[in-house]
């Protein structure tokens, strides 16, 4: 990662943080469990082409497609990571 995508995050997260108690959570148009279980289920989905995509990575064949794939798992990864995130966000909107 790089010194400003770093410092990107940074920036989100300090502007996450700073507005958090003005945060409405009224923006669900379907139960929270519904949502959250919504997220889980496409979480699952992630992590089932991640491991079909896996062993193209290992791909000793073509250099441009082993860093391909190994850049899609990458953002999957992070997918999955960030929806995580928003399911258990949305379980507990204070942070409780």
């Amino acid at each position: 990662m790089s010194w400003w995508q770093g410092f990107l995050i940074f920036l989100m997260l300090s502007l996450c943080v700073s507005s958090e108690d003005s945060m409405q959570y009224d923006y669900l148009k379907v139960p929270a469990s519904e949502f959250v279980s919504s997220i889980n289920t496409i979480v699952e989905v992630i992590r089932q082409v991640s491991s079909i995509l896996s062993p193209f990575a290992e791909f000793s064949g073509d250099r441009r497609l082993q860093n391909a794939v190994s850049d899609c798992m990458d953002l999957l990864d992070f997918s999955s990571e960030e929806l995580s995130w928003s399911a258990s966000a949305s379980e507990n909107p204070h942070g409780a």
